[in-house]
């Protein structure tokens, strides 16, 4: 049977927003893919509150912090020192840790090496 997205699944539930036996319906043509009952009576309560069948949008940070700006800035603090630490970088630009290491990694194409054998990435 074929796999139903939220977004398809909410425009559902707000169109049936007034049938008594909602749940029912979605399992009888999605089934294992449909939502648990819960979900489904508190997306109906939801759209008698409001007109939307779509998430709210989210304040907060940008998802992909390995932006053109920040891979240069990182380039710029590797080629101007090549022993930085990953934190000093970190540090420096203001970029997560784990941001700083992807950006090394998969936009740079840098790999550590290092004198003592061992990664401490």
């Amino acid at each position: 049977m074929s796999d139903i997205s939220k977004s398809e699944c909410r425009a559902i539930i707000k169109f049936l927003s007034l049938a008594n036996n909602i749940h029912e319906f979605l399992v009888s043509v999605y089934w294992d893919s449909a939502p648990s009952y819960a979900t489904v009576t508190r997306w109906v309560a939801e759209f008698k509150c409001s007109q939307s069948s779509e998430d709210d949008p989210r304040a907060g940070r940008l998802v992909d912090a390995s932006s053109g700006d920040c891979c240069h800035a990182v380039e710029t603090l590797v080629m101007g020192d090549r022993r930085l630490k990953v934190q000093e970088i970190a540090i420096e630009t203001g970029i997560f840790y784990g941001s700083v290491i992807n950006i090394l990694l998969q936009h740079l194409g840098l790999s550590k090496v290092c004198v003592n054998g061992f990664q401490d990435f």
